[in-house]
């Protein structure tokens, strides 16, 4: 059995919502990120994290939670901000990019950038995720996100570090 920690990013509570129902379901662990500057204003702050999504930036943040190096695998959960991982997940997944040894990416998202977010996931990581999900915004407020949690944590948990070398390499082999 793998020992797995969630990790979540929310400015708005969507995301925390799902990550917390996940822990609540799995009994995993939940660590969380903050930004580490004083709160803002909601529209000069949201203004704030969209442009460093969109500019790709890495601003200074708090992790409250277990250290990520005494799990198998870390599963992120943060929202897309302009087709983008939202940046304080960005600097998280820099910062510890050492001490993961496996991930998974839950994306919360209004309608697309999910896939932007696990290519970015793999870029700061060297590594593929070993499953990812996305979930859109409607999903969280009506409750529907929870069906798909089961399927994605059953893969997590059965999943084999034996497989690390197929999943976390594939993606670097030329394709025909």
């Amino acid at each position: 059995m793998n020992k797995i920690l969630i990790v979540m990013y929310s400015r708005t509570g969507t995301s925390q919502r799902l990550a917390r129902c996940l822990s609540q379901q799995q009994h995993w662990p939940l660590g969380e990120i903050r930004d580490a500057e004083a709160a803002d204003s909601r529209p000069r702050g949201m203004w704030r994290c969209v442009l460093d999504s969109w500019r790709r930036r890495e601003p200074p943040i708090r992790y409250e939670g277990p250290p990520p190096a005494e799990f198998d695998i870390v599963v992120t959960v943060s929202p897309i901000w302009v087709d983008r991982m939202a940046a304080p997940m960005r600097s998280f997944l820099s910062e510890n990019r050492p001490h993961l040894r496996q991930l998974a990416v839950i994306s919360v998202m209004r309608a697309s950038g999910a896939r932007h977010a696990v290519a970015e996931a793999t870029r700061l990581t060297n590594r593929r995720p070993v499953a990812d999900i996305a979930v859109t915004r409607r999903d969280v407020s009506n409750g529907s996100f929870e069906r798909m949690l089961t399927p994605f944590s059953t893969r997590l948990g059965s999943w084999e570090p034996s497989q690390a070398a197929v999943n976390n390499h594939a993606w670097l082999a030329p394709r025909p």
